[in-house]
């Protein structure tokens, strides 16, 4: 079965220059579960940065791929529901990669032990504003995250039944065909 030209709803993607800057040196890091308070080095303070970062990363890359997955794929079968949860989700993350510059620049040039009352109190400040930011992460992105992976289960049984039922082998998405 050749894809259908069929005109979709069609969303971007994530803009990389804004997320690399969110995330920038974060490569191989584990996503933050939880901050201990307080640090007592401004680096411990830029490892809470580069996990928060990294657990971003991986969720846009995630979005990432599944946007390139329904621009391959006949747009018959792409519903409003994974639509609606793309869409959103991109938002999202662009919006928590902001938050994220913005809770790094108040301690991306400090180094060494955290000392004397100003900097004890914005370390603590810092620590929780990235114990809310995770906290807020995972409740804003994990709802439509699984709506996301739900869609695209529909939309690869889908293709799998009518590639059965057409007996032809052949593939609804471009890339497979």
């Amino acid at each position: 079965m050749s894809k259908k030209n069929v005109k979709g709803p069609t969303v971007s993607k994530l803009r990389p220059k804004l997320i690399a800057e969110a995330v920038s040196s974060t490569a191989g890091q584990e996503p933050v579960s939880t901050i201990d308070v307080p640090t007592r080095y401004w680096e411990e303070m830029e490892d809470v940065y580069k996990a928060a970062g990294q657990g971003l990363m991986d969720i846009a890359n995630a979005v990432n791929s599944a946007l390139e997955y329904i621009r391959n794929t006949d747009q018959s079968m792409v519903g409003k529901e994974l639509v609606v949860a793309v869409r959103g989700l991109k938002r999202d993350i662009e919006n928590f990669a902001n938050d994220l510059v913005i809770i790094h620049n108040a301690h991306k040039n400090k180094i060494g032990e955290i000392k004397g009352d100003e900097d004890i109190a914005l370390s603590m400040r810092i620590t929780i504003d990235y114990s809310e930011f995770m906290e807020r992460f995972r409740a804003v992105t994990m709802s439509p995250f699984a709506v996301l992976t739900e869609e695209l289960v529909k939309i690869e049984e889908k293709r799998k039944r009518l590639a059965e039922e057409t007996g032809d082998g052949q593939q609804t998405q471009k890339e497979e065909a």
